[in-house]
């Protein structure tokens, strides 16, 4: 039996040189972009078509999984952290938009806007900063 995925979620803990994710007895789990890049190159020509990376400082990641030929990846910038109520927010909207037909580029932009003009990350950014 065959199975292909064409989408991926990855949701870690990042790092600027990683992710950290958690291994079931509760240690973290150390992968690099290179490991990331040949862990996905170790199989057959993937099948990946996107990528989701909900991490802080995952841009090595998405540049580790075009490396490995996943044509399109969403991640965060290297300099940039990734807010949990953020994270959810475009998390939602990115995959209703998605769900709906939207193209990846769009449903980017829909979730970038939705975060960007959200009341309630607005009074958490004002606190936060205050």
């Amino acid at each position: 039996m065959h199975m292909s995925m064409h989408l991926c979620s990855v949701r870690a803990q990042g790092s600027k040189d990683c992710l950290m994710f958690e291994h079931k007895n509760g240690l973290g789990h150390r992968l690099d972009a290179v490991g990331l890049k040949s862990l996905v190159s170790a199989g057959p020509a993937t099948s990946l078509r996107l990528v989701f990376v909900a991490a802080c400082y995952s841009e090595a990641t998405a540049k580790a999984f075009l490396a490995a030929g996943v044509p399109c990846v969403v991640a965060v910038r290297l300099a940039e952290r990734l807010h949990d109520e953020a994270a959810i927010i475009f998390t939602q909207q990115f995959y209703t938009a998605i769900a709906s037909g939207s193209t990846v580029r769009q449903a980017f932009n829909i979730g970038r806007e939705t975060v960007t003009n959200s009341p309630e990350l607005k009074k958490q950014v004002s606190r936060c900063t205050a």
